[in-house]
């Protein structure tokens, strides 16, 4: 699955831009060139807001631009460009297009699709909506040698706490220090997390079979009552699963998600979300459930041996507290139910 990379320039006092949108601080060289010039070859997309879309589209195209910087600017022309904006009427920008509404729904299909990452460039207000859909995979955090003293902040509006983990650090001889972190997942509030532990009378390769093959899910997929009519596996990191669950009324409930970590009868981790039949990411109202659910969860399995059966594990992050997390409990628990009447036959 390709990743988003977010970018962004900030003082030292957490700024990413003057009182008056200056950016005049900021730190640019030859030595940073060279790192942007990396990050462009990793990427076969850029994804802007308005503000950034404009002021990127103002200088890159210009005879100045290709004259000093030929070889970012050749990039930054060319590469494919995705610009958000409600208020924009069109983008001329070369290789843009315009998305005018559902951002989240629009990125998490880009992040499936094959190919190189996706690369968002400043862009504050997409950033903010991409940290509150779970969408950002890295972030490279830029601190200037500058203190402002005044200004608008990283992620003015963010009202949860975000847990990131540190991967690396890379200082320039400008004095200007890039940080390189993840979403930390393990540090998510305890309260979105569900953890279910399930002990299966049979062989653990049994159980694994019963979990990744098509034919052996649709055996047991769903609460008590429903049935699996779909079900399609690509066991493969980047690989993609799509599946349907029926309920007894004959309604459809489609999820998908990407293989992101699979150790062979051990451990399956993988994105989770719904989706319409297509297998199109969906919002959760896509079904009348909760807003709440974020577009992308993360579920994790784990396998183990225990006493000649199995240990089943299951982690899902990102479930809403309240009735949302007891719903989804209960789903799995009937799930199991199921997969153990299933091992028994």
């Amino acid at each position: 699955m390709r990743k988003v990379i977010f970018q962004m320039m900030v003082s030292l006092d957490g700024y990413f831009e003057g009182p008056n949108k200056e950016i005049d601080w900021h730190v640019v060289d030859a030595e940073f060139n060279e790192y942007a010039v990396d990050l462009l070859n990793s990427a076969d997309a850029l994804l802007f807001g308005r503000v950034t879309y404009e002021l990127m589209a103002s200088y890159w195209p210009s005879p100045s631009a290709t004259t000093d910087d030929p070889i970012i600017a050749d990039k930054m022309n060319n590469l494919p460009k995705v610009v958000f904006s409600r208020t924009l009427d069109k983008v001329d920008w070369k290789n843009s297009r315009l998305v005018k509404e559902n951002i989240a729904e629009e990125v998490s299909k880009l992040k499936q699709q094959p190919g190189k990452d996706l690369a968002v460039f400043g862009s504050s207000n997409l950033a903010l909506t991409l940290v509150q859909h779970g969408l950002i995979d890295e972030y490279r955090i830029i601190v200037n040698p500058v203190v402002l003293g005044n200004g608008h902040p990283l992620f003015k509006g963010l009202k949860e706490r975000l847990n990131l983990r540190l991967l690396k650090t890379k200082t320039f001889q400008s004095g200007n220090v890039m940080l390189f972190y993840q979403p930390n997942h393990a540090s998510a509030p305890a309260e979105r997390e569900l953890v279910i532990e399930r002990i299966f009378e049979a062989p653990r390769e049994l159980v694994w079979k019963t979990w990744t093959e098509p034919e052996r899910v649709k055996r047991w997929w769903g609460p008590k009552g429903f049935t699996a009519p779909v079900c399609k596996v690509d066991l493969r990191v980047g690989g993609v699963y799509l599946y349907c669950m029926r309920s007894p009324e004959g309604k459809d409930y489609w999820s998908t998600g990407v293989y992101r970590e699979i150790v062979p009868f051990e451990r399956i981790v993988s994105t989770d979300s719904f989706a319409d039949e297509k297998g199109d990411v969906v919002r959760a109202t896509y079904y009348g459930l909760s807003p709440e659910f974020p577009l992308e969860m993360l579920l994790t399995v784990t396998f183990e041996e225990h006493q000649g059966k199995t240990k089943l594990t299951l982690r899902h992050l990102g479930i809403p507290p309240g009735l949302e997390l007891d719903s989804t409990q209960a789903g799995w628990s009937q799930s199991f139910d199921k997969l153990a009447e299933m091992l028994k036959s």
